[in-house]
């Protein structure tokens, strides 16, 4: 799509005074909201408090990138609260310099990129426990529920040093709690605490040991060697690891798969040529990924895309939208894995772009290529329609049963 067929293509500009990514139809399918949000500039909308939404590729980039303008502490203006996923727990996705630059340094080693590609091998061998253990022998597999959550909830558990035996403990910590429907919840109090207490736990046994290659263990040292962080900060560093770790790769691994098989011609090629893994996951991550918004609110008057904005109001950056705007990505509703798109936003932009960007990939992409090395032969079943889980921030697909030939 042109930037000129912005205009001729069906647009309804309400829609732009409607986005609310916590709104159910909204999660459902937002790609008419980001249509009328990319026609115009950013817009002032009225919820309990005005609110900026923000989504032109350019705009986005820019507040992302001016951290003194826009915070990214939650101050819980009225109708931020969906925003608060740690309960004013620190934790680096919801603080500004030089905390964050002080408590990324703790964690960014742990999760480095050599260090992920040289655990390859060992997510491997997780990937072919996890096919070994549901989908051998089988017909049909919920691919949602069995790898793309099973991935990263075994990974994770390896990375922070966690026995099995503590998987489902893992599984409720990254993706909710399951309320009586089968959909999933972080903000049930009990559920909360017993994370909180869980996380506070596994904190404390590692503080009594040493020498640990473990996530929790390495980030022990760095606090005890020169990058003080205290008891609270620890914790919200473990919590958010865990939490924002384990549920977005699931999305990533189940949306790409959705968005490979949904297309007979790219799946026969990918399946000729593994090493198109990647940029499938780029391009899922540009076309539809598991986060479409960011919080920012701003510490004074700013300007952006010619909207003036007041100091203290909450912004809602639409990162979904800017990955579809094509003044930046020609064509941005067809999905194709050879585009250039190395500056998307799936992962974010500046200094919160995701710390968490290498083992998602890593284990995403690892994933797919032992399934469609052990099982070729793959199809999405008959009559399914995708319906998502969703969030203030993105959203994920419920399920996904594959049938196996």
């Amino acid at each position: 799509m042109s930037i000129q067929t912005i205009a001729a293509h069906s647009v309804d500009l309400d829609l732009r005074f409607k986005f609310d990514f916590s709104d159910p139809a909204v999660c459902a399918d937002p790609f008419p909201y980001y249509r009328a949000l990319l026609a115009t500039g950013p817009v002032m909308v009225q919820r309990q408090i005005p609110w900026a939404v923000v989504s032109r590729y350019d705009d986005v980039v820019k507040v992302l990138r001016d951290h003194q303008g826009y915070s990214s502490v939650n101050p819980l203006l009225p109708g931020t609260e969906v925003y608060d996923a740690f309960h004013e727990i620190p934790v680096m996705t919801f603080s500004d310099e030089p905390d964050h630059a002080r408590l990324r340094r703790v964690a960014a080693p742990s999760l480095a990129v050599r260090r992920m590609e040289n655990m390859a091998p060992e997510f491997v061998h997780l990937v072919d426990e996890i096919l070994d253990d549901y989908w051998q022998g089988r017909r049909e597999v919920d691919a949602v529920a069995y790898l793309a959550q099973e991935v990263p909830i075994r990974a994770f558990g390896y990375l922070l040093g966690i026995p099995k035996s503590e998987n489902e403990t893992l599984r409720a910590l990254g993706v909710g709690k399951p309320r009586e429907d089968g959909a999933f919840t972080f903000y049930d109090p009990n559920f909360m605490q017993s994370r909180a207490e869980f996380i506070h736990k596994l904190v404390q046994m590692r503080k009594g040991e040493s020498g640990g290659q473990d996530l929790i263990s390495l980030a022990i040292a760095a606090h005890q060697r020169d990058e003080k962080i205290n008891d609270l900060e620890l914790f919200g560093m473990v919590m958010v690891l865990v939490t924002g770790g384990i549920g977005t790769t699931a999305d990533l691994i189940s949306g790409a798969l959705y968005q490979m098989l949904r297309r007979p011609e790219l799946y026969q090629e990918i399946r000729a040529d593994h090493s198109l893994v990647a940029p499938l996951l780029e391009e899922t991550l540009r076309y539809d990924g598991p986060i479409h918004t960011l919080f920012r609110v701003t510490t004074k008057e700013v300007e952006v895309g010619g909207l003036t904005i007041p100091g203290r109001t909450p912004v809602c950056v639409v990162n979904g939208a800017a990955d579809r705007d094509p003044r930046k990505f020609p064509n941005p509703d067809q999905f194709d894995i050879r585009r250039d798109n190395g500056d998307h936003l799936g992962f974010g932009e500046g200094i919160h772009f995701c710390v968490g960007a290498a083992p998602a990939r890593v284990e995403a992409r690892v994933a797919l290529q032992r399934v469609l090395e052990r099982f070729p032969r793959i199809r999405i079943a008959e009559g399914w329609t995708p319906k998502y889980n969703g969030n203030a921030f993105g959203r994920g697909l419920k399920t996904l049963p594959l049938i196996l030939e």
